[in-house]
């Protein structure tokens, strides 16, 4: 990563007005610069070898080689490259592909800017980075067992105090009141714990935190309700 320098941004999409739309979404963005683009999978590759950008923002359904067949080029020949799908759909199968193929993120075409910058920071970082749109979606695939994975071991230490206990409450959607009141904390130290969290997991939106506590065994699939899985815009 160019610690001291702007990021680099190419961007990828065959269609002309969604190619555009995005570039000018990212024009003028402060630290971040377009360094080229592609219309094409194997264009894509070819620019990304010649550039060198620190992040890709490509769409999936491309001509020649397809955005996902890039992506998985990409990660085998440059994994220092950050990925993020620039789609319109996304189902469990696609989300499946995607990840395997080396995709770090997913930005729907609707994304604003704010959320872009936030999808490059995120990914940047090292983390994974799930939209508004894909939360419904990856929680229900990790409460349907939908997502093949071994539980991962976790560092010594990785936990601090009750953080453990607040990751599993937070997945089971309990608010920061109730929280407090079932481990006799204050409402302020829940939100110093939920911080916490954030900033070792990367992420404090509900998908990723429930991604993470499946992931590492921290819970189980069928210890997240499905009832508390409601659509985003009900939140």
């Amino acid at each position: 990563m160019r610690n001291n320098l702007p990021k680099r941004i190419l961007v990828a999409d065959d269609h002309f007005c969604s190619l555009e739309g995005l570039k000018l979404a990212l024009t003028n963005l402060p630290n971040l610069i377009i360094c080229g683009e592609a219309t094409d999978g194997q264009q894509l590759v070819e620019k990304c070898s010649e550039l060198l950008p620190d992040v890709v923002i490509t769409d999936l359904k491309m001509p020649k080689l397809t955005g996902m067949e890039a992506v998985s080029i990409l990660q085998n020949v440059h994994p220092e490259i950050k990925v993020l799908a620039w789609t319109q759909y996304m189902d469990a199968d696609l989300f499946r592909q995607t990840m395997k193929a080396g995709a770090k993120g997913f930005l729907y075409k609707s994304a604003k800017e704010v959320e872009i910058v936030d999808a490059i920071d995120t990914v940047l970082r090292g983390n994974i980075y799930y939209c508004e749109y894909t939360n419904d979606l990856i929680a229900q695939m990790v409460v349907q067992g939908a997502l093949d994975h071994t539980p991962k071991p976790l560092p010594a230490g990785f936990f601090a105090a009750h953080e453990r206990e607040v990751l599993c409450l937070i997945c089971q959607e309990y608010k920061t009141t109730e929280i407090a009141r079932k481990l006799s904390l204050s409402p302020n130290t829940v939100n110093k714990y939920r911080a916490n969290l954030k900033f070792k997991i990367g992420t404090d939106r509900f998908a990723g935190l429930v991604t993470f506590a499946v992931d590492y065994g921290i819970l189980k699939p069928e210890d997240i309700p499905s009832k508390n899985i409601v659509p985003s815009s009900k939140r």
